[in-house]
C-alpha cells in the first residue's frame, strides 16, 4: 500500500547510510520529476519549485526503521532515519529556490492543556437551521445529498456516507484556491476539472451536512509554529454536531478521515489528548492509501490552534455576518501558550477572539 505522504513529491538514492540527529543531504535535479521510495514504496510526482521563495514541508511518519531513498534525473541519495531522529533534504534546481523536505521519525508529542471550567457567557454562535434557506434548498436540489445520506441509519452514518462522497469528488490540490469560496461555486468548478485544497473540502462536507440538518462548522487547524514556519502551518476539517450522540464531532474529508475511542467519535481537541497520551485511536476512512497510523503522524502537528466562525450559516453576505468586536473567529488556545497573531509570517490573524476554555469551545448549538 502506498503511504499517504508519498503525494508530497521528492527524489531517491543510491548508498545507504545512517542519518545523525539533524544531518542535512543535499539532492541536485535538472528537471521537476523525482521518485521518492520508503521503506520499498514507491510514488513519482513533480516537484513545486519556486523562483521567488524556498519552501520547507514537514513530514512524521513513525516507522521503524524508516528507510528513505530519492532519485532525480542527475542525482540519487539513500538513508536510514532513526527512531525520534530527522533526515533533512534539500533539493536544489538551477534558477529556483530551494525546497526543503524534513523527514521525522516518530511523533512529537505537544502535552497541551485548556480551561475546563470557565465560560464566557457573552459568547453568541449561530448555526444553519437547514430547512429554509434557499441556497442549501438548491444544493439537494442539484446534487444527490438526500439519497447519499439516506444509506446511514445514523447521524455518525450519514456523516460517513457525506464525508466519503465528497472526498471522491476530486484530487486533493493545495495550490489552486477557487474565486468564490461557496459550496456551489466549488462544486461548478469540479465539474469543470478543477482540483481544490483542504478548504474546499470542508466548506463542501459542511454545507452538505447543514442542508439534511446536521449543524456543521468548518474548523481551521494549525501548527505550534504558524507564526514562523513558511508554509503547511494550517489544514481545514470541519465538526459536526451529532444530536444523538449530543457531541460534536471532527471530520477530515480531504483524507475521508473520522478519529474514534472505544467506539465513540471524537472532536478535535479530543483526538489531540487521546493521541497524545498513546490511547488506541482508530481512523475510519474509505480511502486504501492511508493507515491509521499514517494519518494520526501527519494530523496531530495541526491539532494546536483551533478556530471557527461565530456565524455558521451557508452564503451570508459580509456585512450580514454576525461578529463580536468586529471578530469573525473565536480561536481556542492552549492554556500558557501565545496566541498567534500571524499566520506563516505574513498574513495577519486579526479576526479572532481567543479563549483557553473548553466550554467556549464546545458548547452544543442552539436548535
Amino acid at each position: 500500500m502506498k503511504y499517504f505522504y508519498l503525494f508530497l513529491i521528492f527524489l531517491s538514492l543510491s548508498i545507504f547510510t545512517y542519518a545523525q540527529k539533524d544531518k542535512t543531504y543535499v539532492v541536485k535535479t535538472n528537471t521537476d520529476k523525482v521518485k521518492l521510495i520508503v521503506n520499498g514504496d514507491t510514488s513519482e510526482d513533480d516537484l513545486q519549485f519556486s523562483k521567488e521563495k524556498s519552501d520547507t514541508v514537514r513530514i512524521s511518519i513513525a516507522i521503524e526503521p524508516l528507510n528513505i531513498s530519492m532519485i532525480t534525473d542527475i542525482d540519487s541519495i539513500s538513508v536510514r532515519v532513526p527512531e525520534d531522529e530527522r533526515g533533512i533534504f534539500i533539493f536544489q534546481k538551477e534558477g529556483m529556490k530551494p525546497l526543503v523536505a524534513i523527514f521525522y521519525n516518530g511523533m512529537e508529542k505537544n502535552n497541551i492543556s485548556f480551561d475546563r471550567i470557565n465560560k464566557n457567557s457573552q459568547f453568541r454562535f449561530i448555526y444553519e437551521k437547514g430547512e429554509n434557506n434557499p441556497y442549501l434548498q438548491k444544493l439537494r436540489a442539484e446534487y444527490p445529498i438526500d439519497s447519499i445520506a439516506s444509506k446511514g441509519a445514523t447521524d455518525i452514518e450519514k456523516v460517513r456516507h457525506i464525508a466519503s462522497w465528497v472526498h471522491n469528488l476530486w484530487k486533493h490540490d493545495g495550490y489552486n484556491e477557487p474565486k468564490q469560496s461557496d459550496a456551489l461555486y466549488i462544486l461548478e468548478q469540479v465539474k469543470q476539472g478543477q482540483r481544490f485544497r483542504c478548504v474546499e473540502y470542508g466548506i463542501v462536507t459542511t454545507a452538505c451536512l447543514n442542508s439534511i440538518g446536521l449543524p456543521s462548522r468548518t474548523l481551521a487547524l494549525k501548527t505550534k509554529d504558524v507564526e514562523t514556519r513558511p508554509s503547511g502551518a494550517g489544514h481545514v476539517v470541519l465538526e459536526v454536531f451529532l444530536k444523538d450522540l449530543n457531541k460534536w464531532v471532527m471530520v477530515d474529508p480531504q483524507w475521508d478521515a473520522i478519529a474514534y475511542l472505544d467506539g465513540v467519535p471524537l472532536n478535535a481537541v479530543e483526538f489531540q489528548e487521546a493521541v497524545t497520551h498513546k490511547k488506541d485511536v482508530d481512523i475510519k476512512s474509505s480511502d486504501k492509501e492511508i493507515s491509521k497510523e499514517q494519518y494520526k503522524s501527519w494530523i496531530y502537528p495541526y491539532l494546536y490552534y483551533f478556530s471557527y466562525k461565530f456565524d455558521n450559516r451557508e452564503n451570508i453576505s459580509r456585512e450580514d455576518r454576525f461578529t463580536i468586536d468586529g471578530k469573525t473567529d473565536i480561536m481556542l488556545v492552549p492554556v500558557g501558550v501565545k496566541k498567534p497573531t500571524v499566520f506563516q509570517g505574513r498574513f495577519p490573524i486579526n479576526y479572532c477572539i481567543y479563549t483557553n476554555s473548553i466550554q467556549d469551545f464546545y458548547g452544543a448549538p442552539e436548535l
